[in-house]
């Protein structure tokens, strides 16, 4: 999950741009782990 912060602080735009699948990837973790943290806010 600080990975995901960090990652939203640094370049929010990407998360309009680029399909959350591919972000997840990058994370190293699932699209649903992904949708479950976005989520929880």
């Amino acid at each position: 999950m600080d990975r995901y912060n960090d990652m939203l602080k640094e370049h929010p735009m990407m998360f309009q741009r680029v399909p959350l699948i591919y972000i997840a990837s990058y994370l190293g973790i699932t699209p649903e782990s992904l949708s479950r943290i976005r989520r929880r806010g």
